[in-house]
């Protein structure tokens, strides 16, 4: 259970995860508790990750048991248990997930990082403790926290033997390649579509006397108990008593598995902090409640026989809150596909399922690039998605240009939202906009989403505070004409004042034009047409875009998509060879791929690979691939040197020049989706902007088509 602050349930591929898998993610101020799970003798399992830049340790005992079994002080995959049982020295700035195996009864260990069949790691016998001990992320060694991922995790109350070790690496990295996630019969709603303001706004009191039924999404009723008020800054419900308020969901299907997510909205900063919250009358946890309305609390219930979730809470800060209780049923779905968006004019089309590094729009010649840093190629469900999604993250570090996809006149459909940083920190200013001498912005502005600026308000400038949800909207520069998805009903024209057209096409940017503006991103999808759209098409786009939403949009692959970790060039780095750049160098990536490496002046250890210090372009040439399929690909680009660490420029198929970061850090700098040539080759080209551009590794994956209900 949560034991401190708040952790989220989280739904997302990458990282080593071919596709989605379901896990909890919390950061340094987050704390779970998984129990006294870990016998006198015992074996672990596990699969976890560093999230952010905060690496300490993860999976933990107490303070006074030093036990820890994955991660400590930026290594990965390693192991002490009361004593180092595995080098410490393993395996530095490493995000990626990491399958391990131990056994505080021999010295035996197993992981998962490599590509090949795995050895034992462990080099020296472990210490026993004289008990059972607790098994904690975030408590113990207080000073050691991390930003964190735990997937999955075993605990064994004997000795597991070389075989079951191994056969159980074997099948945690199965699970990791086939996904781990539960889907739902019916949609997930974020607070946005469904609260209990229409109660908040009341300003009931002397409440807690009296059982009153509530109405959440998809129909549930639900009886409240125990809540002294309703507020507008809630959102809902308050107590502000010491005694437990109840929340039992009834109706539901007798023994049926159900998703939950429990949103505790406190617009009133004062008061903000924790609660306990219990669900089925089982163990207490933690949650924190704040200003933003992303679920606090999240998981999988069991209806009980009388078909109810009792949901239990407890103030620990001043207040208790309760803005609303998202439920669905777990089970197969069916959404039938709306119609595609109006062609008629369409100008740009950049499709989720093509997102990437580099984007190309599926309507015309227009190719959109990262133009500052890196952003990064994720595929993740939630904030309304309820199946995975692809889309580009950044943070205000990051820049992303779509081109000149504005003419004079013009409609916009774009799916995008306020992300955060890898320290949980979220600068929420622009998102979607135009040049610094156009004050154009499309969505989102000061911590608000929903609002439209096209050289004038169309919107109001302050809906929706604090919202991290998926934002689906259409407007356009021809009408006073805007609509959204936020809401769960029949989206109404939220245009209050007729805009104003610029006298020539514009540009279209997240993170360039108004500097002090910036934020921490996504961007799944945007749409734009040379005309004015009609209510009915603009209505019937939004549509089409909340489907997308709830069907999902991923790109499946045939093989795995392989980390650095598990396939790099550092047998080419490690010989420190020189004088390179007249040479082409056959390489061999993950699944076999060969590319023919050209341009490139040395090779390095602190690269894992190959170095150019040149101006001159270096490149990388994937051949044998299938012509005219589609594959993902993963670029990395490993710089352990901190003083050459910066930017380099990269293109695919002799398309537009995009920017890269490289780092010390080994997640993919640069991904996407690219097709190959009709001779079966994927061009990669390299040109430093920093004194050095490096290549560690590409991964290659055939793609074998979408996912889900995307197909329909």
């Amino acid at each position: 259970y949560c034991s401190k602050n708040t952790v989220f349930r989280r739904v997302a591929a990458g990282y080593g995860a071919d596709r989605p898998v379901t896990f909890i993610q919390g950061y340094t101020w987050s704390g779970f508790t998984f129990g006294n799970v870990l016998p006198l003798t015992h074996s672990v399992c596990s699969i976890t990750r560093y999230t952010g830049s905060s690496r300490g340790r993860v999976l933990q005992s107490s303070s006074s048991k030093n036990w820890l079994h994955g991660h400590w002080e930026n290594h990965v995959g390693v192991i002490h248990y009361n004593g180092w049982v595995t080098s410490h020295e393993r395996n530095p700035k490493v995000l990626d997930w990491l399958v391990l195996c131990g056994t505080n009864g021999a010295t035996r260990a197993f992981d998962g990082l490599s590509s090949g069949s795995p050895t034992n790691i462990a080099t020296n016998a472990p210490k026993k403790f004289t008990g059972t001990i607790p098994l904690y992320v975030n408590h113990g060694r207080e000073h050691e926290k991390s930003d964190f991922a735990v997937m999955e995790v075993i605990t064994w109350d004997r000795v597991l033997s070389e075989e079951e070790m191994l056969a159980t690496v074997d099948y945690l990295k199965w699970k990791l390649r086939a996904g781990a996630v539960l889907e739902t019969s019916e949609h997930l709603a974020t607070e946005s579509q469904h609260n209990l303001d229409s109660w908040g706004v009341q300003d009931l009191d002397n409440m807690q006397s009296k059982t009153t039924e509530v109405t959440f999404a998809n129909g549930y009723k639900a009886d409240l108990a125990g809540w002294t008020h309703t507020r507008y800054y809630a959102r809902g419900f308050i107590t502000n008593k010491n005694d437990v308020a109840t929340a039992v969901v009834k109706g539901l299907t007798p023994a049926a598995q159900y998703l939950y997510q429990i949103y505790m909205v406190h617009e009133m900063s004062n008061w903000q902090g924790e609660a306990q919250v219990s669900v089925n009358h089982g163990v207490k946890a933690r949650a924190q409640q704040n200003g933003i309305n992303e679920a606090r609390f999240a998981g999988v219930a069991v209806a009980s026989p009388r078909g109810e979730i009792n949901f239990e809470f407890q103030r620990i800060s001043p207040h208790c809150h309760l803005s609303s209780i998202a439920i669905a049923k777990v089970g197969p779905s069916t959404v039938a596909k709306p119609a595609d968006p109006p062609s008629q004019g369409m100008y740009a089309w950049f499709k989720s399922e093509n997102a990437g590094s580099v984007w190309r729009s599926s309507v015309g010649d227009f190719e959109g690039y990262c133009s500052r840093n890196s952003v990064f190629r994720r595929v993740e469900a939630g904030y309304g998605a309820d199946r995975p999604v692809t889309f580009i993250e950044g943070t205000t570090g990051s820049g992303f240009t779509f081109g000149n996809v504005l003419p004079v006149t013009h409609s916009v459909c774009s799916i995008s939202r306020y992300s955060r940083a890898g320290d949980s920190s979220s600068t929420r200013g622009r998102i979607l906009q135009s040049s610094s001498s156009k004050n154009w912005l499309h969505g989102h502005w000061k911590n608000h989403v929903g609002v439209i600026h096209y050289n004038g308000w169309v919107t109001s400038h302050e809906r929706n505070p604090n919202v991290l949800d998926w934002l689906v909207l259409c407007g356009t520069n021809g009408a006073t004409r805007a609509f959204d998805g936020l809401s769960s009903g029949t989206p109404t024209n939220i245009a209050t004042k007729e805009p104003k057209k610029f006298t020539g096409t514009i540009p279209l940017y997240v993170n360039h034009g108004r500097e002090h503006e910036k934020s921490d991103f996504a961007v799944m999808e945007v749409i734009t047409w040379d005309r004015v759209l009609s209510e009915e098409e603009m209505l019937a786009t939004v549509d089409y875009l909340k489907w997308k939403l709830r069907a999902g949009a991923v790109l499946e692959t045939s093989e795995h998509l392989a980390t650095e970790s598990q396939h790099n060039l550092d047998s080419w780095g490690v010989q420190d060879l020189d004088n390179m750049q007249s040479k082409t160098t056959e390489v061999t990536f993950a699944n076999g791929y060969k590319a023919d490496l050209a341009g490139w002046t040395h090779t390095r250890h602190y690269a894992r690979g190959f170095i150019t210090n040149s101006k001159d372009v270096a490149t990388a040439v994937v051949k044998g691939l299938t012509p005219a399929a589609q594959y993902l690909y993963q670029i990395y680009m490993v710089h352990e040197m901190s003083n050459w660490r910066g930017e380099a420029q990269v293109s695919v198929n002799h398309g537009v020049q995009a920017r890269a970061r490289q780092n010390g850090v080994n997640e993919a700098k640069f991904a996407g989706v690219a097709v190959a040539s009709p001779r079966g080759e994927i061009n990669f080209e390299f040109q430093r902007i920093s004194p050095h551009c490096h290549l560690s590794s590409i991964a290659i994956a055939k793609v074998m088509g979408t996912a889900g209900l995307l197909q329909q």
